[in-house]
């Protein structure tokens, strides 16, 4: 029996060149990697259905229902991460169990650092962004486009990711090829697709940062 998991932002056209970047070596080895997720969830977001705020229905907040996906490309294209400290919180005045803020340092086992800020409480959705310092080069996702930053903040375009009618633009739009992906390794016996174990660690990750974040503390990976 074949699971799919669906972790579509891994086959944005933007991260596919930004992980064959990294994995080449051509710019060095990664120093730090930053994800940043500047949402906002009204009120009625969480009175219209009761549940997304109570840790028994919804099992979190921003990281578990709209960071997961930016919290999974961090891993996947720093790669393993040993320990974190981090903080949740809740910014707004909702009357919500669930975290709506979140911040967290990573170590990663290459050595690189990584900074992760995920929020409900901008003033509207904003693209997603990815970082990577390598020590050549640093490179920039943002609104559907990988970017190389210069030593004078100029922004040199490497690659953009096309933007479907009707698709909202920061939640990413490889779907459709998640699932092609998907349904030919399913006719043809294939082993191309994201399979349940690529996912436990970023549960294992979402897990770390409520408990560093209980504790006030750097803990290992669990």
């Amino acid at each position: 029996m074949k699971i799919c998991i669906c972790l579509q932002n891994r086959m944005n056209e933007t991260t596919v060149e930004l992980k064959r970047i990294i994995d080449s070596g051509e710019y060095g080895r990664l120093i730090g990697l930053r994800g940043f997720v500047p949402w906002y969830r009204d009120p009625e977001y969480y009175s219209r259905k009761p549940w997304r705020g109570t840790w028994a229905e919804a099992g979190g907040g921003s990281m578990i229902n709209q960071s997961l996906h930016t919290l999974d490309l961090m891993y996947y294209l720093g790669g393993e991460v040993d320990r974190i400290h981090a903080m949740t919180g809740q910014l707004n005045d909702y009357g919500i169990e669930v975290e709506g803020d979140v911040a967290a340092r990573m170590e990663f086992r290459n050595g690189a650092r990584g900074l992760f800020f995920a929020t409900n409480n901008n003033w509207t959705n904003e693209s997603v962004q990815i970082r990577a310092a390598l020590e050549k080069g640093i490179f920039h996702i943002e609104d559907n486009t990988l970017y190389r930053i210069g030593p004078d903040s100029s922004r040199q375009v490497i690659c953009r990711a096309p933007r479907y009618e009707g698709v909202r633009f920061y939640y990413g739009a490889s779907h459709a090829k998640m699932v092609e992906r998907f349904r030919l390794a399913v006719e043809t016996g294939g082993d191309d697709y994201v399979h349940v174990r690529d996912a436990v660690m970023v549960i294992r990750l979402m897990e770390t940062i409520f408990q560093s974040a209980k504790e006030d503390r750097l803990i290992g990976v669990l």
